[in-house]
């Protein structure tokens, strides 16, 4: 793991790599939570994924766990801040993002994560063959709105 720090932003790499002889699963991801009070988590919104609409979720009693299309970039937008997530060069089996937050709590998590929920364990899944590295590469960048 190599985490690096800039003004407003974290470099964040995990290197994966099979040290055995045979294949093995793979299904890597990351958790980055977000604090939004509860109050506010209706205004969210996510520019890459328009079909995401937090004011339709009962943030008090439902827990969202949603998955999109996750291109190079996702950009969160929280009302007192801006959350943008962006895959690294090395991250191309980042595919999905998924939006989670437990009911009536104060975060949000907003997941990259690779291959679809499950994955691990069907008769597809990610396959590190012996000797392989899988990298995931994100950058979270966070501005604060005025």
């Amino acid at each position: 793991i190599d985490v690096k720090i800039a003004e407003n932003t974290l470099f964040y790499q995990m290197n994966f790599q099979n040290l055995s002889n045979k294949p093995d699963p793979v299904l890597p991801g990351i958790h980055p939570y977000f604090h939004i009070p509860l109050a506010e988590k209706k205004f969210i919104k996510i520019s890459e994924i328009p079909e995401f609409d937090a004011s339709k979720i009962d943030w008090a009693i439902e827990e969202p766990d949603v998955q999109f299309p996750f291109g190079d970039q996702v950009t969160v937008e929280i009302p007192d801040k801006t959350i943008s997530i962006k895959k690294g060069s090395g991250c191309k089996q980042i595919d999905r993002v998924t939006v989670w937050s437990e009911p009536g709590t104060d975060f949000i998590c907003v997941e990259p994560i690779a291959g679809k929920p499950g994955q691990l364990f069907d008769e597809d899944p990610i396959m590190l063959n012996p000797g392989e590295n899988f990298l995931l590469d994100i950058q979270f960048a966070v501005i604060i709105n005025p």
